[in-house]
């Protein structure tokens, strides 16, 4: 099956890094991806200067590796042309919905952060805003969110988040998205990431794969949360990785592994066998 793969869909944060740090493997299943041939995009939640980042350190190490990239959970799509990357997609969300959202989270007392194709938002700079920033080393730009009709993700996030380990869960009422097409990630404790369910069903991949001219046959895809889940049930070789369980894994007929060390390892034997089990 490996020899029908042209495309290689990575998630970031828990697949390959942990904030500025590449897992123990990451670099591994990357040389892998790029020793295969395939062409190879970042799918992540992070903003599209993050990952365009992190694929300037991938291409310092494989030449042209990455030349296209999904931010926003899949709700813009970058690609790379003669060393300058382009936007060739994104799925804004409905001023009406920022709105309202919007409302609710001031009522509800949580804070709101934002994302356009470009950039990462918040209305105010607090400490968590501060340390997000830094994970990701994309400092947020500080201005109103409402009434902004180029918004295409929106999150919520409880005071204290990332600083407590068991944060109250954000629940946001499904009459404020349902009409919208929109959806909510818990993609972490204490946050919910609210995108159109057409970008989350794939995280990107169906721009991806028609920007290419591709078919989901020709997708391996790796990723280790619950907005990784649609790309993974699509792609036609596809690794899970932890907080994913085993279950949640093959419930989406992926591979559980434990770390990007142990795909590199799988896939390699794949192809020497002619297999991807």
């Amino acid at each position: 099956m490996l020899q029908n793969i042209r495309l290689a869909m990575l998630d970031v944060d828990g697949t390959l890094r942990h904030g500025n740090d590449w897992l123990p493997g990451a670099l591994d299943l990357l040389t892998t991806c790029h020793d295969f041939g395939w062409r190879i995009a970042l799918c992540s939640g992070r903003p599209s200067p993050s990952l365009q980042r992190i694929a300037a350190q991938i291409n310092t190490l494989l030449p042209d590796a990455v030349d296209w990239v999904a931010s926003g959970n899949g709700t813009a799509v970058w690609e790379r042309t003669g060393g300058t990357w382009v936007q060739r997609d994104a799925y804004p969300i409905p001023v009406a919905a920022v709105d309202e959202l919007l409302a609710w989270a001031r009522a509800a007392g949580v804070a709101s952060w934002a994302m356009t194709a470009e950039h990462w938002l918040a209305e105010t700079a607090d400490e968590v805003t501060v340390r997000i920033g830094e994970f990701i080393d994309n400092p947020a730009v500080i201005t109103p969110l409402a009434g902004r009709g180029d918004l295409t993700k929106l999150e919520f996030v409880r005071p204290g988040y990332g600083l407590t380990p068991e944060p109250e869960r954000v629940i946001v009422p499904a009459e404020l998205l349902e009409p919208h097409g929109l959806i909510a990630l818990e993609v972490m404790p204490g946050a919910s990431e609210i995108v159109l369910r057409a970008a989350a069903d794939t995280k990107g991949g169906e721009l991806l794969v028609a920007d290419l001219n591709l078919a989901w046959r020709n997708v391996f895809a790796a990723g280790n949360g619950v907005n990784d889940l649609g790309m993974l049930s699509r792609a036609a070789v596809a690794a899970a990785l932890p907080p994913l369980t085993p279950e949640e894994a093959r419930t989406v007929g992926a591979q559980p592994w434990s770390g990007p060390d142990e795909v590199a390892t799988w896939l390699r034997a794949s192809a020497d066998s002619g297999s991807a089990g």
